[in-house]
């Protein structure tokens, strides 16, 4: 006796047999499989310049990492001559331009130019370089280099990287005019001619990172784009036919008895477009609409757009979701909800932003750091080193309420004598200097108290004196009066 059992096989998921849910042949999404379809540079560089959600989607990130930049620590001539290399080389726009290009076209680099260490195609050794070693920091887009391919060697320390990087050296070509031949640079290369470059002298920065390194495509990335490019174009969709639905919310309907037989030839057409034509003329003039009562009609109907700008809210918020963004920051709005003010979600967007400087950008930046420190000084100071600068920024009042804690809180370690007064002096005006809220300008104005005489910090510490009767501040204090003999006893003297 044969069964009529249909056994199913066991899956690690919910099935509804009586609904079809995740059925075979009843669940419609039961075949459903993941697909990709990858942009190509030229989807990439149209979507970038024709839609302004996802140009902010690349550029805003990119801005927030680098808007407020970072500050160096050392001693404070130090920090002076490192700044002064930094926009030299204006190492925060172009690191915000690298940025940019790699979100958009999965993958950008750094190209630092450094002499006296060897030629393009060789490894860069950090103590090689010297004083004024650095020569220059070019940004490159993945489409213009070539990155070889990976090292797959698990021992290598390059384990990941590209074995090298290729690029074609464009002929230098002298201005209309000009008779001298153009300046050597200071790495000659064959004019034309290819050149390769060790990935110690490069700096590679990628948009999203591929699933697998070993089975990579290439040495580069996913566009951020690639994964939200759905989402991007729901939402300019919907934007699209709401912008088409607001033309079409009031509609004038005319009825006509032998439309169609007036509209089988052209004298016919051209005769009912001149009709219509003349009655919107009339009613232009007279502001009434003039029809045949016995051949005319009117009608009129409108759209009720009540409500779509929820769903145009709605998905708005699939592609902010899908960019890690907070609506507040990539559209422009203002926060919605009873008592919301949106500090919440810039703060936590500001946290990822902050973990994202200290987690990526800083391992990546590391020999251009270090490059650089040796460029300045000629050496490497080991308390060189800098911090990411908060992107929240606080109102005058938050300011005030926290430099009036600060300003209580070295008052008690001076009172209590724990630290040595000239280190919390020092550490009082560094962070003075630093935050420049209380006292504008409170650097230029310790300069000039320092070459106007030396501070004596023994003599400031000294508690002041009373003054005395008549006397001004810091006189001394007088003796106290020498206590009078009692009187003699025997009655009172006349």
């Amino acid at each position: 006796m044969t069964s009529n059992v249909v056994r199913i096989p066991l899956a690690d998921s919910f099935r509804n047999f009586l609904s079809g849910f995740n059925v075979f042949g009843r669940d419609k999404t039961y075949h459903q499989e993941p697909f990709l379809r990858l942009l190509t540079p030229r989807d990439l560089s149209n979507l970038y310049r024709s839609d302004w959600l996802a140009r902010k989607i690349i550029d805003v990130p990119a801005f927030d990492s680098c808007r407020a930049w970072r500050q160096w620590q050392a001693e404070t001539d130090q920090i002076e001559r490192l700044e002064e290399e930094e926009r030299k080389f204006a190492l925060q726009r172009k690191l915000m331009f690298a940025m940019t290009r790699a979100r958009l076209y999965g993958g950008a680099c750094l190209v630092l130019g450094v002499s006296g260490t060897g030629d393009f195609n060789e490894e860069l050794h950090v103590e090689d370089v010297k004083k004024g070693s650095l020569k220059f920091v070019h940004v490159v887009e993945r489409w213009m280099i070539a990155a070889g391919p990976r090292v797959l060697d698990i021992t290598s320390p390059w384990y990941g990287e590209p074995t090298y990087y290729q690029r074609s050296n464009i002929p230098i070509l002298p201005a209309p005019g000009d008779v001298d031949p153009p300046p050597k640079t200071a790495f000659p290369q064959r004019e034309g001619g290819s050149f390769f470059i060790h990935p110690s002298r490069v700096i590679r920065l990628i948009g999203l990172d591929y699933p697998d390194v070993e089975q990579a495509p290439d040495a580069w990335g996913d566009s951020v784009l690639q994964p939200i490019y759905d989402a991007i174009q729901s939402a300019s969709l919907v934007c699209s036919s709401l912008a088409g639905m607001v033309s079409e919310a009031k509609v004038d309907i005319v009825s006509i008895s032998g439309l169609t037989e007036m509209m089988s030839t052209t004298e016919g057409t051209n005769k009912l477009i001149s009709r219509f034509s003349n009655s919107n003329v009339a009613k232009s003039v007279v502001n009434t609409l003039l029809l045949d009562k016995d051949l005319e009609t009117w009608d009129c109907r409108k759209l009720d757009l009540s409500n779509l700008d929820r769903v145009m809210q709605a998905f708005n918020f699939m592609a902010a979701g899908g960019a890690d963004i907070p609506a507040t920051r990539l559209f422009g709005r203002e926060p919605t909800g009873m008592n919301s003010t949106g500090e919440s979600d810039m703060r936590n967007y500001y946290d990822r932003i902050s973990a994202d400087q200290k987690v990526r950008l800083t391992p990546l930046l590391s020999p251009l750091d270090e490059i650089l420190i040796r460029h300045t000084f000629g050496d490497r100071d080991p308390d060189v080193h800098y911090d990411w600068k908060p992107l929240w920024q606080m109102d005058d009042n938050e300011k005030a309420d926290i430099n009036f804690k600060l300003a209580q809180a070295h008052k008690i370690d001076v009172d209590n004598g724990l630290i040595n007064p000239d280190v919390l002096r020092l550490a009082r005006q560094n962070y003075l200097t630093e935050d420049g809220f209380l006292y504008p300008g409170f650097e230029g104005a310790l300069d000039e108290g320092d070459k106007a005489g030396e501070f004596d910090v023994e003599e400031f510490m000294k508690p002041p004196m009373p003054p005395m009767g008549g006397g001004g501040f810091g006189a001394p204090k007088p003796p106290p009066p020498k206590p009078q003999p009692p009187p003699p006893s025997g009655g009172n003297k006349p």
